[in-house]
């Protein structure tokens, strides 16, 4: 097909256009097109016609100068584009229709090489294909063990008993102290300028990190000891590691000013913690906080694992990236993060100007980590076909209704029309979108004992029933089922499980039957989740607690950026409880 062999197209009634393609270095290819004057005279016809009525030709009225006046004052060459403009797109398709495993990418960059025949060489980016090496099953990565020490389960315990501690002002006033609650008026400030358009009110415990604590310890020691009303500037610099990538490694003052003090009035026991959590006693509780920070760690480690597998099959990959993909995978990235930063009330220039970096210095930096997801993602699609995994149309459907039900009921169950869906899991969210504008679900979380809650579900599931048509949707379950059985088949190979060939790959068929509703096992947990992990600045943390009704002020990690492989997201988000009490200490 290529090496260029010349490739002669009709239009139905003369070979207009000779086409030679030839692939070329960087994942791009040539076409070299020769067209028949007839065609070019066509053309420029339509061009004339196009444009006589608007052209001032001395001697001729409006719309009478004749074709070689025209050309004569506006320019062959300019009138030769707007032509080629015309003929170039349909000289285009009919090549890849002869050329079908060719996936173009980004605009053309035609070259008029000629004019006489008019000959243009057409250079365009292609989607490369990834080729695995023959023993890519030879990968063996072992998932790393996890546990949870007493000291780390003491600590999500106490920010449970300081959520539901009651508090009272202190009589007389004095100065805070360890174990009191502040509320203070706060504002950030780096060389740039302030982190927040205005003061915000924040909520702070004043407890040590290794007591449930949650409070940057040069924040913590600067708010001891002041009274209500007085106000400080208090300087830190904020870790590395932190959470909101922002302000990571910032030198920021707060200046704050104690608004009101608060001591524990009634601090209960985990006893009483467990009743209000639904446990039957400390024990129970200690146990099943225990097992849902192990759960999440162990999802931690299992996405460890997948890294490490990606990272192993990219080595053993040579492929030419496109730089069309790589720009667009750069500018979704500054396009993400503008966004995340709107949400916490930073400008991207303000976060430009902390870190001291233009734009273009940003792109630059993102070049290298997009470069390597892109070639993930296309590893992947190629081991997906090589595995000959794939998503059947019964399978969707099975899944779709699966996830309406699960819609359903989670809305039935909740006071609230909550439905925080796994932020890699955007079928959910349309459900619950399509539910809170519906407003049938406010009648489904009635309060009222005598509603007929089967009656409520049928009235949500008659709402959300279409969804089964729209492609949106399937297209959305079908991903979703895809990477589940990409991770699943990925894992099996690294733990050394050998799963059976497809028949395509040479090796021993198999059917795969087992795999058709295996996802469903993990989507009962995630279709009610919140994936939220990032850690918020002073006041967006604040805005956070105020909501939960919690004490909590933290700055957890932040959740892992999902892949932007269309094949594979090996990121699990964990479950809103997991998220709320098994966090990684990183206090503010």
């Amino acid at each position: 097909m290529f090496g260029g062999a010349p490739l002669y197209l009709c239009d139905g009634r003369l070979k207009s256009v000779k086409v030679t393609t030839e692939r070329l270095e960087g994942s791009r290819v040539g076409f070299d097109m020769v067209f028949e004057q007839a065609e070019v005279d066509k053309a420029m016809d339509k061009v004339y016609r196009r444009l006589v009525n608007k052209v001032n030709v001395p001697g001729f009225r409006p719309g009478k100068a004749p074709r070689y006046m025209v050309e004569r004052v506006l320019g062959r060459e300019a009138m030769m584009e707007d032509a080629l403009n015309d003929i170039l797109p349909d000289a285009l398709k009919q090549a890849l229709t002869e050329n079908a495993d060719l996936e173009l990418i980004g605009e053309p960059e035609p070259d008029v090489v000629s004019l006489d025949p008019l000959t243009v060489r057409l250079v365009m980016d292609v989607m490369p294909t990834a080729e695995l090496p023959a023993d890519y099953r030879n990968i063996r990565v072992a998932v790393e063990s996890v546990s949870v020490s007493d000291e780390e389960l003491n600590r999500n315990l106490a920010m449970l008993q300081g959520q539901q501690t009651k508090w009272r002002f202190p009589e007389p006033e004095r100065a805070a102290q360890l174990g009191d609650r502040a509320h203070v008026d706060i504002q950030g400030f780096t060389s740039a300028g302030p982190l927040t358009d205005k003061v915000q009110h924040d909520v702070l415990d004043l407890n040590p990190a290794e007591e449930g604590g949650n409070v940057l310890p040069a924040l913590l020691e600067g708010v001891l000891g002041m009274k209500p009303g007085d106000d400080k500037d208090i300087a830190t610099t904020f870790p590395e590691d932190y959470g909101n990538e922002a302000l990571r490694g910032a030198d920021v003052t707060f200046h704050v000013k104690l608004v009101e003090l608060q001591e524990p009035e009634h601090r209960p026991s985990l006893d009483e913690v467990a009743q209000q959590e639904g446990d039957a006693d400390a024990a129970a509780l200690r146990d099943r906080i225990r097992g849902e920070i192990t759960k999440q760690r162990e999802e931690r480690a299992r996405t460890k694992q997948l890294d490490e597998i990606l990272r192993q099959l990219n080595e053993q990959v040579k492929i030419d990236i496109p730089q069309a993909l790589v720009q667009d995978g750069i500018e979704r990235r500054v396009k993400e993060l503008e966004e995340r930063l709107s949400q916490q009330k930073i400008k991207l220039t303000q976060y430009l100007g902390y870190l001291g970096k233009t734009r273009s210095e940003l792109e630059e930096e993102y070049r290298p980590e997009v470069e390597r997801d892109t070639k993930t993602s296309l590893v992947v699609q190629s081991f997906a076909q090589r595995e000959d995994i794939t998503v059947s149309d019964e399978e969707a459907h099975a899944e779709a209704e699966h996830t309406i039900e699960m819609a359903i009921k989670t809305t039935l169950e909740r006071e609230d029309i909550d439905m925080a869906a796994d932020a890699n899991d955007t079928t959910a969210a349309i459900a619950s979108e399509m539910i809170a504008d519906d407003g049938t679900a406010a009648e489904a979380n009635s309060d009222s004992a005598s509603a007929d809650r089967e009656e409520q579900a049928n009235a949500i599931r008659a709402r959300l029933m279409p969804m089964l048509d729209e492609d949106e949707f399937l297209d959305g379950i079908r991903t979703r089922l895809l990477n589940h059985k990409i991770e699943e088949r990925l894992l099996a190979i690294a733990n050394g499980e050998e799963p059976p060939l497809p028949a395509n790959s040479g090796g021993e068929a198999t059917t795969d039957s087992s795999e058709k509703s295996e996802a469903h096992g993990n989507d009962e947990a995630s279709n009610d989740t919140n994936a939220e992990g990032t850690a918020l600045t002073p006041t967006a943390l604040a805005e956070q607690q105020q909501t939960a009704g919690a004490s909590q002020v933290d700055g957890t990690q932040e959740a892992p950026a999902a892949s932007d492989s269309p094949a594979l997201d090996p990121t699990n988000a964990p479950t809103s409880a997991q998220t709320d009490r098994a966090k990684e200490q990183n206090p503010l």
